[in-house]
């Protein structure tokens, strides 16, 4: 796990909650042959730093964190808005942003389409009003499932003191 140059703030107060060690394991299942990953909308989230399996890692955010991410081995960082890319990924990441985006499921059908497997987690069940950007909570299954062309792979609701959070694989 080397997540050298993001160490700090955001993500150091984020690395070991329980969502993202439960998708480690469900990304070693099913992407354990990937060669190419994409993590969307990744902030300085140094969760992709963990699929150290995968050759070719890319952070990717509609803000410039080239900085954040300049000494971060094993992953570049390209600045780019999801609906604009057309490259294909084996592995397809988004954490955390679609709960942003007014039209979440033109963005997990354009997520769909950017690769084989797609791991999307946001958060779960959180009062409307509670975290600011947070435009569709609160979020059950059901929504979060309305938004995929795709059937699901596997889901799972995550407890993470004090926000729980949904994420499917599909």
């Amino acid at each position: 796990m080397t997540r050298h140059g993001i160490n700090k703030g955001y993500w150091e107060l984020r690395k070991d909650k329980n969502l993202y060690k439960t998708m480690n394991l469900v990304a070693r299942h099913y992407a354990a042959n990937a060669r190419t990953a994409i993590d969307v909308g990744s902030y300085i989230g140094g969760f992709i730093c963990d699929l150290d399996w995968i050759p070719d890692r890319i952070a990717s955010d509609l803000n410039n964190f080239t900085e954040n991410w300049a000494n971060v081995t094993g992953v570049k960082f390209m600045k780019a808005d999801a609906f604009t890319l057309d490259r294909k990924f084996d592995l397809v990441i988004s954490n955390q942003t679609i709960e942003h985006i007014p039209n979440a499921r033109a963005f997990a059908e354009k997520l769909c389409s950017l690769g084989e497997t797609v791991m999307v987690s946001t958060t779960y069940q959180v009062p409307h009003g509670r975290i600011d950007g947070h435009i569709h909570d609160p979020i059950d299954m059901d929504q979060f499932l309305s938004w995929f062309p795709r059937k699901p792979k596997f889901t799972a609701i995550v407890d993470d003191h004090p926000v729980d959070n949904v994420f499917g694989v599909f």
